[in-house]
């Protein structure tokens, strides 16, 4: 399978699967262009954990602290999540 990486002179580079998520040079003009997608499965998985980890904690600050410690608990958890989907 492969994977579509577009580059910014407009060229198509067509790129193995293994690839995704990683940075190739551009076949048509040689510039490092980023290959969408994510590396492996286990990164999904570890992004989902963290989002259903997320919920569960935001439901216990609301059902501990009521509405401003569930506030407190979804900025903090979105903001987690932010920073875990840029580290790749």
């Amino acid at each position: 399978m492969s994977v579509e990486a577009f580059c910014e002179c407009g060229h198509l580079n067509e790129v193995p699967d293994t690839l995704a998520g990683g940075i190739v040079n551009c076949a048509a003009c040689g510039r490092a262009t980023q290959v969408p997608g994510l590396r492996d499965h286990y990164w999904t998985a570890l992004k989902l954990a963290a989002a259903v980890g997320w919920a569960l904690v935001t439901a216990w600050a609301y059902t501990a602290a009521g509405l401003p410690g569930a506030l407190i608990a979804a900025v903090g958890g979105a903001l987690a999540l932010f920073v875990l989907s840029r580290m790749l």
